[in-house]
C-alpha cells in the first residue's frame, strides 16, 4: 500500500475516533460521570485530545513534526485504553459503554492497535 493511502486511512481513521471522542467528551461535559477521571481530569478529554494529535499527524507531511504528534497522541491512547481495558476486565472501573452496552476502551484499544499499525506500515513505505 502507498504511503499516501496509509496516511489518508491513519486521518480517516482518527478522524472517526476524534468525532466519536469529541461526542463522549460534550456527554462528560453536560452529565459529569461520563468518563472515569485521571487525575481529576476526565478520560475522553484526554483521549479526544490525543485523537487530534494523531490527526493533524496524517494530515501534515514534516517528516520529524508528524511522526512526533502521532507517537505523543498513540502512546497516550494506547495506555489510557489499555489500563482502562484491563481496569475493566479485573472490575476495577467502568469504561463508558456504547449504546449496545460494549465497552469502549476495548474499541480504543482496537483503534489505537490498527493506527499504530497502520503509521508502522506509512514509515516503512517512505523510506
Amino acid at each position: 500500500m502507498g504511503s499516501n493511502i496509509l496516511r489518508a486511512l491513519i486521518g480517516l481513521i482518527s478522524a472517526y475516533a476524534l468525532y466519536n471522542g469529541t461526542h463522549l467528551s460534550l456527554k462528560e461535559w453536560h452529565t459529569t460521570g461520563a468518563c472515569p477521571s485521571v487525575s481529576g481530569i476526565p478520560a475522553c478529554y484526554v483521549v479526544t485530545v490525543a485523537y487530534l494529535l494523531i490527526l493533524i499527524s496524517a494530515i501534515t507531511n514534516r517528516a520529524p513534526l508528524y511522526k512526533r504528534l502521532f507517537f505523543t497522541g498513540a502512546a497516550v491512547v494506547f495506555g489510557l485504553a489499555a489500563v482502562g481495558s484491563l481496569m475493566q476486565v479485573s472490575g476495577l472501573m467502568q469504561c463508558p459503554k456504547t449504546s449496545t452496552g460494549f465497552p469502549m476502551c476495548y474499541i480504543s484499544l482496537t483503534v489505537s492497535l490498527c493506527l499504530i499499525g497502520l503509521f508502522i506500515a506509512r514509515v516503512r513505505t517512505t523510506r
